[in-house]
């Protein structure tokens, strides 16, 4: 299921089946129909989908992509979900720690706080790859003017972590950088 939401007023205008970009063309279809130009929707928010990207290029010429903030930190928890996996063959203290590593700290309680906090504290890979995730996290709090520096000094960080599933997340985070970025001119989500 895929929704269209006006972003000024956050009502529902459509909603379809579908997460191709066929669904793009159903919108623009449904606007032209309410005589509403494709050409007049200059702001798009989404996630990073090829198909999405493909369909709102094709369909949305005029429009600027913000990716989804989100789906952004959906996929860093991803990622360090895939590093935390590789570990705890390794390191059984891991196991059963998913949830910790997700969670948002503040959201902890006091009983897991600890445990996780002598876990996070410990020379891990997934203790690395949290951190990255924390420091992404914060780069939403930064301001527009250093927002892209700090997205370059953690997708440098990231490269050289030698953790692939970081690294295969940070070339892709490269790869939408523009519209990730854009989150700070749109706010947008």
């Amino acid at each position: 299921m895929t929704l269209f939401i006006d972003s000024d007023t956050k009502r529902l205008l459509f909603a379809t089946q579908g997460k191709g970009s066929d669904v793009l063309k159903d919108f623009c279809q449904f606007l032209d129909a309410k005589g509403v130009p494709s050409s007049q929707i200059e702001e798009v928010c989404s996630d990073m989908s090829p198909a999405f990207i493909s369909g709102i290029e094709s369909n949305f010429p005029n429009a600027h992509i913000t990716f989804d903030k989100f789906h952004v930190m959906k996929l860093v928890n991803e990622a360090l979900d895939k590093v935390r996996r590789q570990e705890q063959v390794t390191e059984p203290l891991l196991k059963k720690t998913r949830y910790s590593w997700l969670k948002n700290q503040e959201n902890l309680t006091e009983k897991q706080e600890a445990a996780f906090t002598k876990l996070k504290d410990m020379d891990l890979a997934t203790g690395r790859a949290y951190r990255m995730k924390i420091s992404l996290q914060k780069m939403w709090t930064r301001s527009p003017i250093i927002a892209e520096l700090y997205f370059d000094e953690w997708y440098d960080w990231a490269i050289r972590s030698q953790l692939e599933p970081m690294i295969k997340l940070a070339k892709s985070l490269k790869k939408h950088k523009r519209g990730i970025l854009r989150w700070f001119v749109t706010k947008m989500t």
